[in-house]
């Protein structure tokens, strides 16, 4: 459309941040919970390392929110992207009542 600008990163961003924000955690305890569905414990090393990875996959989304600012990109794009990031941020920061939970839904010898 002529007037309009359109970056060429904006909508591959954006489906990034989705994705590291959203879909790519919840795959990611779903196929560790799949994966240790049968055991009747797990040991807490397995657990921290799965915390550590679903946290780094979705507090990549913070970096999307930056790039997005310095490309400044659109508003709806940069908008999204910086509530797919609060939204990350928020949910997927590991707080002590979190692991403590999950702790107890994967059944963590102590």
């Amino acid at each position: 459309f002529p007037g309009t600008r359109m970056s060429v990163l904006e909508v591959p961003l954006f489906v990034s941040a989705a994705a590291t924000a959203i879909a790519l955690p919840i795959l990611y305890r779903s196929l560790f919970a799949s994966a240790h569905r049968e055991r009747t414990d797990i040991p807490p090393e397995l657990l921290y390392r799965f915390e550590m990875n679903s946290t780094a996959i979705a507090l990549l989304t913070p970096y999307w929110a930056v790039l997005s600012s310095l490309f400044v990109f659109d508003t709806f794009y940069a908008t999204g992207i910086l509530l797919f990031a609060l939204y990350a941020a928020y949910t997927f920061y590991p707080s002590l009542r979190r692991i403590e939970n999950d702790f107890r839904i994967f059944r963590v010898r102590q």
